[in-house]
């Protein structure tokens, strides 16, 4: 049910340990399950439009179902803006020559 290069990770990233509790496109986070201290489990969504919201679950794997659901439904757009910041961090880096030209020359032609 997981969209193609969204991945469950721990928290920390790809160096930490522990549970898989991110869900992430290309290292980047897209959503969180989180357990609250009363013993629930809330879903964290990270919109594309910069938008957080909190969604409360029944449980665990009920968090991970709803994340991957939401994912599956804002596939394109968070695929999007996954991309574009991809797209800024390597315009940043000038140390990478041509690479990061070229980020800069597809930032400069897209229409968002």
């Amino acid at each position: 049910m997981l969209p193609d290069g969204f991945a469950w990770q721990c928290i920390t990233g790809t160096a930490g340990h522990g549970r898989l509790d991110a869900l992430a496109l290309r290292q980047y986070e897209v959503a969180r399950v989180t357990d609250r201290i009363d013993g629930g489990w809330l879903a964290l969504l990270h919109y594309p439009d910069g938008r957080r919201v909190v969604r409360h679950c029944t449980s665990y794997e009920a968090g991970r179902a709803g994340c991957e659901a939401w994912a599956a439904r804002h596939e394109a757009a968070l695929r999007a803006h996954i991309e574009r910041k991809q797209l800024e961090w390597l315009a940043c880096q000038t140390w990478r020559g041509e690479d990061s030209v070229q980020a800069r020359r597809q930032l400069e032609a897209r229409p968002d």
